[in-house]
């Protein structure tokens, strides 16, 4: 059974990012399951993209809390309808 759960651990690839002070990603880290790695370059060490995810998930959840998250685009902005668009170079 160790067996099998080592080749899969194998086979998933560290994902790693560049760490940062700031307490929340820290945070976030701990949260995750990730480590910290104070080599020349200090990084954040995942086992694999999953638990990245996990760190950015809980990442975002932590930003809207604290209101820190800005609109994407321009909320006011209308988008064109197909039908109103002459040239054909935008066709699909």
């Amino acid at each position: 059974m160790q067996k099998k759960q080592r080749q899969v651990n194998e086979m998933q690839m560290q994902v790693r990012i560049k760490a940062s002070e700031d307490f929340n990603d820290r945070l976030a880290l701990a949260k995750a399951g990730g480590r910290y790695s104070e080599s020349p370059y200090p990084v954040f060490i995942f086992i694999n993209q999953a638990q990245r995810q996990e760190y950015d998930r809980i990442r975002r959840q932590q930003k809207e809390a604290n209101g820190d998250v800005t609109p994407k685009g321009n909320p006011e902005a209308r988008t064109a309808s197909r039908k109103y668009r002459t040239s054909r170079e935008f066709r699909i």
